[in-house]
């Protein structure tokens, strides 16, 4: 009894004094400074281990007395080691890690498991989703600095135009996909939407991240869309020094300022935009000559409020308008406004040492309308009136609220629920169609203000059946209380680890796509929207895919993936008597798709990327017809030479198909209307002229201590290549005729033709 006792005591001092030992510290990006969150620390010959927070802070306690070799790995930049003096008695001991970027070039993400709670580190979990990461979209020629943007050079992406931000994934269709920002919905994400048709997204460069796209084997956490995922990730501001980012492009202007937070415990950031070309244009070009103008805020900060627990809060402000007036010996002018304002609040707490909650609340209010008038140049009959008028109210309210039960390296659990309502109120008319394109007709009139109220309970389960065989297998349940239903989403994804460099997985899924009257009635293909949604079904996919990676070398990924997508109950019109829309539609998605990526080699000075898609994507009503983006082929080539110190060169060459389109053939007056209206031939039966840009950037950039100064020239489409966007159809005079006859006029409209620019970037 008495060893006993004796063996009791000295086990109770060693506890204490291994509970007296704590080892802790920042990680930041070597370059920017920034700090760097889900950094892995682990200790050397230990099970001891954690996870930055967003501030990239970690904390590592109950380390046993000696001397240790600390690891610090992220997704991304080279790993670090750093080692501490012997360690004992009560004492804290502050270590901190500065990492080197290393450049990962929109390749999938493959990490292995560890012991944060974090889903992505689990590589089968990462498996159909793509990350870019800041430093891609501030390098890449021709993104203008829109994060955005950076998807539409991915290959499962099909950009719409070089004038807007939207993209297209495999077929689909802009509107059919989600769009997340710190895990809460952004139902529109775009600027410049009438002007450039949607030409810049919201999203900042100087407060994201990092950007994954999502385009199969999809968590049970994402719902109600049909096609992707983009999960867009702001960063907090710094918790360790004041901090100042300015940058200047083509488009706007913008400049970030970030700071800590009570003491050190949280972080502050503050970051504006504004477009200067509506400031300066006028005076260098024609005073009639009117641009857009927008420009947005975010204010974010973050508190640590105990070793356990933060609060991050985020506000979003956006606004822009166009006012493009009258002009001499012009007969058309168009009024255009946009405000957009989001404000997201999530608490982050460790309920113990193994489970993680986190609860998201997010209110989002958009404003945008316009109306486009016209009037008779001629004096004689002095007519005006109204083309079109369009005006969106929509105010959305989600929320959302995970657990995640880290309960080995070899079991995670994650489930949760979310309710989003929204209220939109959508007014359009068109009280003369006296203009027409290719590819999009014109929407239906509409009145609409119904609210939209939409639940859901979703778990995953991620599983490491054994140390070459991955498994995470989920199940959503949804239900909209507009049209009165629920759907199960049953999801499953493996991988199966051949080699130490082959990796084989493969996913299949269901996921729904409830009727939405804001995205719905401007889908290309014009669709009513019903005065009662309840007759309409949601619409459904299935996701099927199989991949193969394989490590070339250290350096050298090569992927090879093959997906087909099933869609079923498509809402379509069914044109006749009413012109009412039902879910009379169904069709499919399938192709392959080639990805070679190299990184950065110690002994190299260039990195880079080539992929290639083929796919085919049609749709059954009545008849067989191609998706509006059904692009056949896309070949993207990335190639970029550090040419010395500070010097670099990059290039990006796209080169794809044509997309279809529906020709117009001439216009009848319809007398039930009083009005022209266009007649269209076969439904996408030819296609536009293939894809052709090349751009490059030479960049140069330098650090002298605290401050980072680089600057850029892009040249845009250096081919100059006549890129073909769309034909507008309009009814011209035929003064032979007499003034009230006509003609059918068109006009082609191209891209971007060779355009140089110049921006940089101070950071200090």
């Amino acid at each position: 009894m008495k060893k006993f006792i004796i063996i009791l005591a000295l086990a109770i001092s060693v506890d204490q004094s291994v509970a007296s030992v704590v080892i802790h510290g920042y990680v930041r990006d070597k370059q920017t400074n920034a700090p760097l969150a889900l950094t892995n620390i682990s200790l050397q010959g230990t099970s001891l281990g954690t996870a930055s927070d967003s501030s990239g802070y970690f904390r590592i306690e109950n380390v046993p007395p000696g001397q240790y070799t600390l690891v610090a790995s992220q997704i991304g930049y080279h790993r670090d080691f750093k080692h501490t003096p012997f360690l004992n008695g009560d004492i804290q001991y502050q270590l901190d890690f500065e990492l080197q970027a290393r450049v990962l070039l929109f390749a999938p993400i493959q990490v292995d498991a560890d012991r944060y709670s974090d889903l992505y580190n689990r590589s089968v979990a990462a498996y159909g989703s793509t990350v870019i990461p800041r430093r891609q979209y501030h390098e890449t020629p021709g993104l203008f600095d829109d994060p955005a943007r950076a998807v539409q050079i991915l290959q499962a992406a099909i950009p719409v135009s070089d004038y807007n931000s939207y993209y297209a994934i495999r077929g689909g269709s802009p509107d059919q996909n989600l769009v997340v920002l710190d895990g809460a919905p952004i139902p529109n994400p775009y600027r410049f939407r009438l002007a450039m048709g949607g030409g810049m997204s919201i999203l900042n460069a100087n407060t994201t991240e990092s950007i994954r796209l999502h385009v199969n084997g999809f968590s049970a956490a994402f719902g109600n869309m049909l096609a992707s995922v983009l999960e867009v990730t702001t960063r907090p501001g710094s918790s360790d020094r004041f901090h100042a980012n300015m940058n200047v492009n083509i488009l706007d202007a913008g400049l970030a300022l970030e700071g800590p937070l009570f003491d050190k415990h949280g972080s502050w950031l503050i970051s504006a935009r504004r477009t200067y070309y509506d400031l300066i244009a006028p005076k260098l070009m024609d005073s009639h000559s009117v641009f857009p103008n927008s420009r947005d805020v975010n204010v974010r900060l973050h508190y640590r409020y105990s070793d356990t627990s933060s609060l991050d809060v985020h506000w979003l402000c956006s606004h822009e308008n166009a006012n493009i007036n009258e002009e001499p010996m012009q007969s058309i002018w168009i009024e255009e406004f946009a405000h957009i304002n989001w404000v997201r609040f999530t608490w982050q707490r460790q309920l113990d040492i193994s489970t993680q909650r986190r609860s998201i609340v997010a209110v989002y209010n958009d404003s945008w309308g316009f109306e486009s008038k016209w009037k008779d140049p001629n004096p004689k009959y002095n007519f005006e009136g109204i083309y079109d008028r369009f005006e969106s109210k929509n105010t959305s309210i989600s929320i959302h609220d995970i657990f995640t039960h880290d309960i080995s390296q070899n079991l995670l659990i994650q489930h949760g629920l979310s309710f989003e309502t929204i209220n939109p109120d959508v007014q359009y008319n068109s009280v003369a169609r006296a203009y027409a394109f290719l590819r999009q007709e014109t929407p239906y009139p509409i009145n609409f203000d119904e609210q939209e109220l939409y639940s859901a309970v979703f778990g995953d389960v991620f599983y490491k059946v054994r140390s070459w065989w991955e498994i995470m297998s989920g199940l959503r349940f949804d239900y909209s209380h507009m049209i009165r239903q629920a759907h199960l989403s049953p999801r499953i994804k493996t991988q199966f680890t051949v080699t130490p460099v082959t990796t084989v997985s493969a996913s299949l899924g269901i996921t729904y796509q409830y009727p939405n009257v804001s995205t719905l009635h401007i889908r290309d293909r014009a669709i009513p929207f019903p005065d009662d949604p309840a007759n309409l079904d949601a619409e459904k996919a299935t996701h099927a895919s199989i991949s193969i990676s394989h490590h070339l070398n250290e350096y050298t990924l090569l992927s090879l993936e093959v997906y087909n997508k099933k869609l079923s109950r498509l809402i379509v019109a069914d044109y006749g008597i009413t012109d009412v829309a039902t879910n009379a539609g169904y069709g499919y998605a399938r192709g392959i798709e080639i990805f070679v990526n190299r990184t950065v080699a110690p002994e190299t000075r260039w990195n880079g990327f080539a992929s290639y898609s083929y796919g085919t994507a049609r749709y059954k009503h009545e008849q067989w017809y191609p998706f509006n983006f059904d692009r056949r082929h896309g070949l993207s080539l990335f190639g970029q030479v550090k040419v010395s110190n500070n010097f670099y060169c990059s290039a990006m060459w796209r080169v794809a198909s044509g997309l279809p389109y529906t020709p117009v053939t001439g216009f009848i007056w319809q007398e039930s209307d009083n009005r022209d209206t266009f007649i269209r031939g076969e439904k996408n039966i030819y296609r536009m002229p293939g894809y052709n840009r090349l751009d490059i950037r030479f960049r140069y950039a330098r650090s002298l201590k605290h401050i980072h100064l680089s600057w850029y020239i892009d040249l845009l489409n250096i081919l100059n290549h006549p890129n073909v966007y769309d034909r507008l159809y309009t009814f011209a005079p035929d003064h032979e005729r007499g003034v009230d006859a006509r003609n059918l006029y068109a006009q082609t409209i191209y891209m971007l033709p060779f355009l140089p620019t110049i921006g940089f970037q101070l950071e200090f």
